[in-house]
Order: C-alpha cells, then sequence, then structure tokens
C-alpha cells in the first residue's frame, strides 16, 4: 500500500481514530486517578572494604566496576525481598498485614561501584519512610550473614577440592618414580624431545636465511648487468676524465654500496616504504656530492677505459661468487634438516608412556597450586567477612533524606503516552485491515487486476430501487448519476474508431454482478442516441427481460432458434417505450440449452438482426457456470466485463477473459457496478445536482404500487422474479 493510500484510508476512518484515541485517552486518565500517587523513600549504603568481596580465582584486590556493582544490586534485591527480611522488618513496625505490592515495591540499585540505595515504593509518604529503614536494617543483619555464609561455603569446597588434588598429585608420582627406577631413566622424557624440536627450527631457520640470502643476490646480479650494458666500455679522447682523486673513489665505493642496499631493500619492500625512502635520499645525496667532485675535474685528452664499467665489471663478479657461495650451503642446510628431523621422529616414539605420566603429573600439580593458591584468598575473605559487614546504612530516610513523589507529571506523561500510542495502534489496525480486505474498493483497484481499463463505474442508487427500475435508470431517472456513469459506457461504443463492434455481450464471472441492468441501460442509452439497438434476452436459465420492459414471454429467442425465419424474427421482436429499441424475450425454456446455442441456426439468427438494428446486445447468464456466453463468441464482435463494488476477486475474471481470447472474443474493458458515491470523484461538489429525482421516485413508488413489486434496499437489491437466483446459478445483476 503506497503512502497516499494509506492517507486517504485513515482520511475515511478519521472519526474512529479520534473516537479511539479520545477514549484511551480518558481510560488512562482514569486508571491514573484510582492508582493515586506513589511515594519512593530510600536508605543509602555503601560498600566499606571491598577486599571482603575478593574473589576465590586468586586477586585479592578486584577494582570496583559499575558492571559488578550492577550483579550485586540484583543480589541484593533478591536478599531485600525475601522472607528473611521483610517479615522481621513488618514486625519490628507492629504491622500484621503485608501492605499491597510490597514485594514489588522493594529494589536495590548500585549508583556507583561503592554506593547503593535501598528504595521502597508506597502510597503513603510516612508508611514508605518507616519501611526503608525497616528493611535495610534488617536486609544489613540477614545480608552479613548470607556473605559470611557463602565465605565459609566457598573455603569448604576448596578444602576439599584440594584434598583431591594432592591425592591425586602423590599417586601420579609414584607412578612416575616407579616407571623412572625400572627403566633408569634420568631427567624429564621430554627434554630430549624439545632439544631435537629446537635443532628442527634452528636448521629450517638456517635454510630460509640461505634461500634469501641467494634471492638477493641473484636480484643484485641482475641490477649490475643491465648497468653494466648500459655503460660504454670505452670513452673518446674528449669525452675521457682525468684520474680519479680519492675523493670521488670513496664517494663512488659509497655510491655502489647505497645502490647495493636499496636494490635489497626494493626486492622486499616498495617505494612507499620509509625504509626504501630513507635510502633512495641517501643514495641521491652521494650522487649530488659525486658529480660535483667530477665536474670540478677535467677531462683527459687520450682515450682510456670507462671507469664505470670496471667497477660495475668489479662488483659484478663479486657478487657472482658471493652467489656460487651460498648455492654450495644450501645442501648442507637441507641435510642438517634432514638429520634433525630423524633425530625428532626417534625421540617422539620413545618413552611415550613416561611421557603421558610426565604431562599428567605436571598438569595436575598446577592445578593443585592454583586451588591452594584461591583457598588461601578464601580465608581471607572468610575472615574479613565475618569481622566486617560488606554493606552499612550511611543515611537514612528521614526529614534530611524524605521520600519523592514519584508521580509527578507522571499523568502528563501517560496521557501522551496514551494518545500516541492509540493513535499509531488504531491507525495500523485499519490500515493492515484495508490491506487484507481483498474486496474491490475503487476504479484504480480493478484497473490494476484487470486487463483493460474501466469503462464506466456505475454507482450505488440513492435511495429505495426496485430492480425493474434499476434495469431502467437511463428511462426513468435521466439526471441520475447513474444514467451519466452508462452514458459513458454508450460513449465509448459511438466514438470508437473500430465501426465492426455491433453485437456484443456484458459478461460477469459470478451472480449478482449488474450486468443484466448494465446490458439494458447501455441499449436505452444507444437508442436514447438515435441507434437502433435489440436486446436478445439468450440467459434461456433465468430469464427477467420481459419482467424488465413488462411484456409477454410467449415467443422468444428459443423459439426462433427452431425456425429462423423473417416471419418468426417478426413475430420475436417487441417494441418497447422507448423509440429505436427492441427485445426479443428469452421464449420457451429449452430441454438441452448445450444443443440450442449449438445449432446453426444462431449465425442465421445474428445476421438477421445486424440487418435490422446497428447494435444487437445479448444477455447471458454468468459466464464461469454456464457455457450458454462462451457459446454465443461465434457471433458476438466485442465483451464487457462487469464487476461488482464492494467484493472479492475470486480469480475467476481472470479465467473468463482466459477463455474469450480463446474463444476470439475482445475484451472492451470492465465495467464496476455499486460503487459507493463516497469514491465517485466529484460527487461530493454535485451531488446537489445528482440527488434523488423527485419526479422519478414518485413514479417508481407509483408503479411499484400497481404492479406490487418490492421495494429494495439501497444495497442488497432482491430480483423481482419469482425463481431463486441462488439456486439456479443465475449470473445477473
Amino acid at each position: 500500500m503506497d503512502f497516499w493510500r494509506t492517507v486517504a484510508v485513515l482520511n475515511s476512518r478519521k472519526w474512529m481514530i479520534i473516537f479511539c484515541t479520545v477514549l484511551a485517552t480518558l481510560l488512562t486518565y482514569g486508571a491514573t486517578r484510582l492508582v493515586g500517587n506513589k511515594w519512593m523513600a530510600n536508605v543509602k549504603m555503601v560498600a566499606p572494604d571491598l577486599s571482603s568481596l575478593a574473589n576465590v580465582s586468586g586477586n585479592p584486590n578486584p577494582q570496583p566496576d559499575m558492571p559488578a556493582a550492577r550483579d550485586n544490586s540484583a543480589m541484593y534485591t533478591e536478599i531485600a525481598k525475601s522472607r528473611e527480611v521483610i517479615m522481621p522488618a513488618l514486625n519490628s513496625l507492629k504491622m500484621s498485614t503485608v501492605p499491597p505490592n510490597l514485594i514489588d515495591n522493594v529494589e536495590v540499585v548500585a549508583t556507583s561501584p561503592t554506593n547503593y540505595e535501598l528504595h521502597v515504593t508506597d502510597t503513603s509518604p510516612s508508611r514508605a519512610e518507616e519501611l526503608a529503614n525497616a528493611i535495610a536494617e534488617q536486609f544489613i543483619h540477614v545480608n552479613h550473614k548470607i556473605q559470611s555464609q557463602n565465605a565459609a561455603k566457598v573455603v569448604s569446597l576448596l578444602q576439599v577440592q584440594l584434598n583431591d588434588a594432592d591425592a591425586k598429585v602423590n599417586q601420579l608420582r609414584k607412578q612416575y618414580d616407579m616407571y623412572a627406577n625400572k627403566y633408569r631413566l634420568v631427567g624429564t622424557p621430554s627434554k630430549d624431545l624439545m632439544d631435537a624440536i629446537t635443532k628442527v627450527q634452528q636448521a629450517r631457520v638456517s635454510q630460509e636465511a640461505i634461500q634469501n640470502n641467494i634471492l638477493e643476490l641473484e636480484a643484485q646480479i641482475r641490477v649490475r648487468e643491465q648497468e653494466l650494458k648500459s655503460l660504454p666500455k670505452t670513452l673518446p679522447a674528449a669525452a675521457a676524465p682525468q684520474p680519479l682523486n680519492p675523493d670521488i673513489l670513496q664517494l663512488q665505493s659509497q655510491l655502489d654500496d647505497a645502490n647495493n642496499a636499496l636494490t635489497v631493500l626494493r626486492s622486499r619492500y616498495t617505494d612507499a616504504n620509509p625504509q626504501v625512502q630513507s635510502a633512495i635520499k641517501k643514495r641521491d645525496a652521494i650522487e649530488a656530492q659525486l658529480n660535483d667532485l667530477k665536474s670540478l675535474q677535467t677531462t683527459a685528452a687520450a682515450t682510456m677505459t670507462n671507469p664505470a664499467w670496471l667497477s660495475a665489471q668489479q662488483t659484478l663478479g663479486t657478487l657472482q661468487q658471493q652467489l656460487a657461495g651460498a648455492q654450495a650451503q644450501l645442501p648442507l642446510a637441507m641435510q642438517n634438516i634432514a638429520r634433525a628431523e630423524a633425530a625428532y621422529s626417534r625421540h617422539r616414539v620413545g618413552n611415550s608412556y613416561a611421557d603421558n605420566l610426565w604431562h599428567q603429573l605436571d598438569a595436575h600439580s598446577e592445578l593443585r597450586s592454583n586451588l591452594a593458591s584461591r583457598l588461601s584468598v578464601a580465608r581471607l575473605a572468610l575472615d574479613s567477612a565475618e569481622r566486617n559487614n560488606p554493606l552499612v546504612i550511611v543515611d537514612k530516610s528521614s526529614d534530611f533524606n524524605p521520600p519523592v513523589n514519584t508521580s509527578a507529571h507522571r499523568t502528563i506523561k501517560l496521557l501522551l503516552l496514551a494518545l500516541i500510542c492509540s493513535f499509531l495502534g488504531v491507525s495500523a489496525v485499519i490500515v493492515a485491515l484495508d490491506s487484507i480486505d481483498q474486496r474491490v474498493k475503487n476504479v484504480t483497484q480493478v484497473e490494476g487486476l484487470l486487463p483493460g481499463k474501466v469503462l464506466a463505474a456505475i454507482p450505488q442508487p440513492l435511495e429505495e430501487r426496485t430492480y425493474s427500475q434499476l434495469a431502467r435508470t437511463t428511462e426513468l431517472d435521466p439526471q441520475s448519476l447513474a444514467s451519466e456513469a452508462y452514458r459513458f459506457l454508450g460513449l465509448h461504443l459511438l466514438n470508437s474508431e473500430d465501426s465492426s463492434v455491433r453485437s456484443l455481450m456484458v459478461l460477469s464471472a459470478k451472480a449478482e454482478q449488474g450486468s443484466t441492468t448494465t446490458i439494458t441501460n447501455l441499449a436505452i442509452t444507444l437508442a436514447q442516441s438515435g441507434k437502433r439497438v435489440i436486446i436478445v434476452d439468450a440467459n434461456v436459465r433465468t430469464s427477467e427481460m420481459h419482467q424488465v420492459f413488462e411484456i409477454e414471454n410467449e415467443y422468444g429467442f428459443t423459439d426462433l432458434m427452431t425456425h429462423p425465419t423473417p416471419e418468426n424474427l417478426e413475430q420475436a421482436l417487441r417494441q418497447t417505450s422507448i423509440p429505436g429499441l427492441w427485445v426479443m424475450t428469452s421464449g420457451v425454456s429449452p430441454h438441452n440449452p448445450w444443443e440450442l446455442f449449438r445449432s446453426p441456426n444462431l449465425k442465421a439468427i445474428s445476421e438477421m438482426l445486424l440487418q435490422r438494428a446497428d447494435f444487437v446486445l445479448y444477455d447471458t447468464p454468468s459466464a464461469l457456470i454456464f457455457t450458454d456466453a462462451l457459446n454465443l463468441a461465434p457471433v458476438v464482435d466485442a465483451a464487457f466485463l462487469c464487476v461488482r463494488a464492494l467484493e472479492p476477486l475470486t480469480g475467476g475474471e481472470q479465467r473468463l477473459i482466459k477463455l474469450l481470447q480463446d474463444a476470439n472474443v475482445k475484451v472492451l474493458g470492465s465495467v464496476v457496478s455499486h460503487v459507493p458515491t463516497s469514491v465517485v470523484e466529484g460527487y461530493h461538489n454535485y451531488q446537489h445536482y445528482y440527488g434523488p429525482s423527485l419526479t422519478a421516485s414518485r413514479l417508481s413508488r407509483e408503479r411499484a404500487n400497481t404492479q406490487g413489486a418490492s421495494v429494495i434496499p439501497m444495497i442488497e437489491i432482491s430480483k423481482p422474479d419469482h425463481r431463486d437466483v441462488h439456486s439456479n446459478g443465475n449470473g445477473k445483476h
């Protein structure tokens, strides 16, 4: 459901929302008046010696924190609500009955890691103060007793665990000593194994270092080879430099070392690394000094070998020698790894039982030491708990610490909360009910569910009408809103560019959808526009057209199907009170309608009718209950689909459209009947014009009194036919 649809739904139920919101607010206000005021008295307490709460894990001085204080406050609340605290406190106040909801109104809260408050709420401030002080006194005594008992239980439990641990350690030590004496073991079984593991690790580290050195040397050699290729071996006479002085040689050596170090770093890191950037800066500084010295020296006249090439050649040879040495060390390192791993395997399979005993003994010895430490701490905690109270009262409830009215501003807050919650709750219920409501409520919904567009939305009658009056609304009440809606449907046929549509039918997937009233009013509308129109009552199951136009049904459609002659056609057609409109009644009810509609005479009758009229309209029963409508498919050019508002679409409409498409019947669109006037666009602006016609109403009443027809309600329209429309499956209305 989109936003504006939600707004429209809520707007249509605004008075319900306002009523429910006001009712919820008034009920909330009444409830607050019945509850009355609440007074809360508080007694402040503090934990003076946190070491008494030392845990048994071995930490004698726990640091206070709020999570631990909150856990303690929950425990203190349970103690304060216990019978051991409440009953003695009431006895001290000489109260024979327990105040209502006293247990729920007692709470201990932590205001800091060391400070706590006991809150007692009551409707009377004086009674709240007395209860808070009495409960606090008894709570301090009971809490001290419980803490001492708990500390004693912890000491007893740890002592039992320590005795069990001592017995287990002594048993394992005897087993190990007997095994060691039998096999003459010296030291611990795992010492040799640990030494073997250490040697394996050292051998692997050595191998990895040699491999890294080989990779670094190979990278430096590649750099020197590229540098050697880029340098000329000799220099021309004009470019031959003078003999280099010692400073230049020293700087050249430093530059080579800087380049080597930079090459090694680049093989490991990227240029963004701080070490690489520092090495680049150092290399650039040395190179700048070297260029300055060289610029001061004049070139020699004679041609000579390029010193840079000689230096690069020498460096390359040195690196190649170092690489050969490193490669020679690699096989030795691999042999050392193999020997160390073999020694590890021998130690691993040997003395497994002794090693297992030793590890068990070591683990239980460590457990025993831990238990001994925890027992020592627990004894200190027991001594502290017996000598000191874990909580003491620092400020009782009194005139200097009076009870606080917790009901202040509560009423306003509750009213605002009730107002907001009731509004949101009622709105949510209305939107939810509208979302699950699958009934057709407006034209837009039909257009979204059915193919094609809605050509007409027929509104509900504004006053009581008989079925015959509804079927002739455009004749009896031409100024009504329904008549205007039928004219839109006729306008679509008259203005259609497809002039081949001359014979059509209005279909419905189920009964009571308004198809008969739609086809009669459409026929009247077309006749009033000057067209020649024939209505054929092909509803041989429950024919009603003769009742609508008040004519005889002695000879009609079924009789003409037996003998389709021009003379019989003249006998079957009946002139109505509307100029240009003829009606062919259903005739005698056939024994086998299927055989009748499958007769080849149907085509001949259709051709004769089209010669006599501009439009031929067929009235049919429900198309999904009877096959009559689909049997008329060969003689009709198009069809309208009629659905009733405020009823759910069952899916039969889509199935009917598929059947019509398979029968090559063009569906021009949909007609929505019985639409509430509240959703008809523009109705509220012109309802004074489309109000009930007094002339039509008077004529309707006179006609009803004359014929003895029953007046129907505005929404539930009952047919004047004496037959049961539900038992015979009639698909009309």
